[in-house]
């Protein structure tokens, strides 16, 4: 059974942002702090059943932002000295060291990438500069590319052309580009839940980029979050969940990140399938899932599905998803879904 609700103003918001309710929280504190990384930013918030003294505090944040630092070196395509600029720019058939942290996830995505058909594929990265949207996106400007440049890509994408061993792994074609921005923010989200939890903090949630982790709860309230209306130039509640424990939510959407050409938005969600732009109506995707990482992946497989791809494979892998259905072409009227597996967050 889906559900439908129908909704008319503007643009619905890709950001799910942390409501905090502070009715009946038994939780002596909650610590809470924020920052900068991955060109975005991070909310962290910490339940504890004593005062945290001023030492300790600083030793937690600077503890997550080390780690945060870390992860910076190891998934940045901006930054050309990370691990995956070098990665990116090395010679074919020759093999390349990987730390723990970039092999697990390569393993994982590669995982996902069978599991949707390839809906999800993190090495679109040629194809996605060959768009445009990548990080040469200052020197292509607006230009698109042609089919001759479009089925190039096409031939330097997909895991086919990856060898991956015991820690080490050989590209097939120097061009081969790998990028991992729909995936390592959830996957940094569930590296800063996991470094709290080993410090002792087993309830807290963790917020990178609208990627979010919850864990435990507020002792005993369960972490709430809320969804943004999708009005510009206004930050507003359009509807609240509260998390069941462990759980955590990604979102993906066509309308962040676009470049008009000719008087015609191009948006960034490209089909590792086809090569091209995915033309669809979903506005946008929310995954529910047992990791952030796993839920930053199926929200990007599910925008490049489209909307009756996206709920029919969300139906029958019990997957839990909200997604938001653009209704015409002006922007201004959408059918809001969800999948059986999220009925009872939004039953309510």
């Amino acid at each position: 059974m889906i559900h439908i609700f129908k909704r008319i103003g503007g643009k619905f918001s890709l950001l799910f942002f942390i409501f905090f309710s502070s009715l009946n929280s038994f939780a002596v504190e909650i610590f809470r702090f924020h920052g900068n990384i991955f060109g975005t930013t991070y909310n962290i918030s910490v339940a504890t059943d004593e005062e945290l003294s001023k030492d300790t505090k600083a030793s937690i944040i600077k503890q997550v932002n080390d780690k945060l630092k870390n992860l910076d070196t190891i998934y940045s395509t901006w930054n050309k000295d990370s691990e995956l600029s070098k990665l990116n720019n090395y010679a074919a058939d020759e093999w390349f060291s990987l730390s723990d942290e970039l092999e697990k996830n390569l393993l994982e995505s590669k995982k996902l990438s069978e599991f949707t058909d390839s809906a999800f594929d993190p090495t679109i990265g040629f194809l996605i500069n060959t768009w445009g949207f990548g990080s040469n996106r200052n020197s292509v400007g607006n230009t698109l590319p042609n089919s001759e440049q479009v089925n190039f890509a096409l031939g330097k994408i997909g895991f086919d052309n990856l060898e991956i061993e015991q820690g080490k792994i050989k590209k097939k074609y120097k061009e081969i580009y790998i990028d991992l921005s729909a995936i390592a923010k959830g996957a940094s989200v569930d590296s800063i839940s996991d470094l709290l939890s080993s410090l002792g903090y087993t309830n807290h949630l963790v917020e990178i980029g609208g990627e979010i982790r919850g864990k435990g709860n507020k002792m005993p309230e369960l972490w709430t979050v809320a969804i943004e209306n999708p009005i510009e130039n206004q930050r507003s509640i359009n509807n609240i969940l509260r998390l069941s424990q462990d759980i955590a939510m990604a979102t993906s959407g066509d309308y962040r990140n676009y470049k008009e050409v000719d008087n015609k938005r191009i948006m960034h969600i490209i089909d590792p399938r086809t090569g091209y732009v995915a033309e669809h109506k979903l506005a946008s995707a929310s995954v529910f899932a047992q990791n952030a990482m796993l839920a930053d992946a199926l929200a990007t497989a599910f925008m490049v599905m489209g909307e009756e791809e996206a709920v029919d494979f969300a139906k029958k892998n019990n997957i839990a998803a909200y997604f938001i259905i653009r209704e015409n072409a002006d922007n201004l009227e959408f059918t809001s879904i969800y999948s059986p597996a999220a009925e009872h967050m939004f039953s309510n």
